[in-house]
């Protein structure tokens, strides 16, 4: 039996050629989702009340469009510790110029 989208299987799923086939039908969704590539539609069983049926699921997505993961505490501490340097560091550039402005060494 060739499993594509559109095959169904019976329900209940009660002898061991039944339960072959729904085997046979995962494994060749799973084999078939891992070798999709980027764009090319994914496969699914949908629970039908009378059946279990071979669906497409949307496409396999790139990996590069995946959501960033969120940052660590160690991570979001070390940016926070740049972010707190470079103000210092403006500070003191600031009062650094106000003093030579008002020592009249600038113009």
């Amino acid at each position: 039996m060739e499993i594509k989208p559109g095959i169904k299987i019976l329900k209940p799923v009660i002898t061991q050629e039944e339960c072959d086939t729904y085997s046979a039908a995962a494994d060749a969704i799973t084999a078939h989702n891992a070798a999709a590539a980027v764009g090319e539609a994914l496969w699914s069983m949908d629970d039908q009340p009378e059946f279990y049926v071979v669906v497409e699921a949307g496409t396999k997505p790139d990996p590069a469009d995946a959501p960033k993961p969120t940052p660590t505490l160690e991570e979001r501490l070390a940016t926070m510790e740049n972010a707190q340097a470079d103000a210092d560091a403006l500070n003191v550039d600031q009062a650094y110029r106000l003093t030579l402005l008002e020592l009249g060494i600038t113009e």
